[in-house]
This record gives structure tokens, C-alpha cells and sequence, in this order.
């Protein structure tokens, strides 16, 4: 075997990020039928999902701690460690940031897809009317 083939393998446990890249095509435009299906799947998969807003951002490997100011699905607990899995989690940087947060894992910590189904879809499927009754009301919390 020549030696730089021998060299492969350690390069790529050297380089995971490379190897692990998030694959999203800018130029794929799914079909409507498909954003359905990705949404159920979506919504269907999920460990959690929450109206939350962002305590302590991300910062290195510390995830970050996520206030749940509504729980649509997964255990009632008022906060959520949310961290980075891989290149394709959604990175939680910003406190205050808000946002319906669809998290795999648990029960310590989190994950949130960077690909987020569509939301008008996902809302349906959780009978949920963001006009209605989304949590912050003119960049407040809303009272029960």
C-alpha cells in the first residue's frame, strides 16, 4: 500500500468537519407534497417543542439555556439546554432570541435542526395559531 493512502484515514478523523458538513442545496426547491411530508416527519420525530426565549446564548461547548415559555410537545419543564450536535444544529447565540424551537435529544441536552419544515405547516399540525396565541405580545411576554 502506498503511504499516502495509509494517511487517509488518519487525515479524515483529523478533519470531522469536513466530513460531517451540513448538506443543504440552495438550488433544490422541494415540491409542496414534499415540505408536507418533511414538516409531519418533522413534528412526528421530535422530542420537544417549544416557544422559547434564549437566557444564556451558546458559547464554546456550554449549550445554550432556553426559557420555555410554552411547551407544545415533550416533558413541562421550564428550561431546555439546547446545544450543537453537529453542522446542521441551529446555534442559539443571542439572548432574547425567540423562536418555536422543533429539539431532538434529551433529557439533558437539546438539539435544534438548522433546516427548520415550514412553519405555517407546522403550526397546523400542532393546532397552534401564531397570531393567536404566540407567547410575546410587542416584544413582552404575554400573560396567561
Amino acid at each position: 500500500m502506498r503511504p499516502s493512502l495509509i494517511l487517509l484515514p488518519l487525515l479524515a478523523m483529523l478533519a470531522p468537519g469536513a466530513a460531517s458538513a451540513c448538506l443543504m442545496d440552495p438550488n433544490h426547491r422541494p415540491t409542496p407534497a414534499q415540505v408536507r411530508a418533511e414538516a409531519r416527519r418533522a413534528v412526528h420525530e421530535a422530542t420537544a417543542i417549544i416557544d422559547g426565549e434564549v437566557i444564556r446564548p451558546a458559547a464554546g461547548y456550554t449549550p445554550a439555556l432556553v426559557r420555555a415559555h410554552r411547551v407544545l410537545k415533550g416533558p413541562q419543564q421550564a428550561v431546555f439546554e439546547v446545544g450543537v450536535q453537529d453542522s446542521c444544529s441551529m446555534v442559539l447565540t443571542a439572548v432574547g432570541q425567540r423562536s418555536r424551537l422543533i429539539l431532538f435529544g434529551g433529557p439533558d441536552v437539546w438539539f435544534a435542526h438548522l433546516h427548520i419544515p415550514d412553519e405555517r405547516i407546522v403550526d397546523r399540525l400542532l393546532r397552534s395559531d401564531r397570531r393567536r396565541d404566540w407567547p410575546y405580545v410587542q416584544g413582552r411576554e404575554a400573560t396567561p
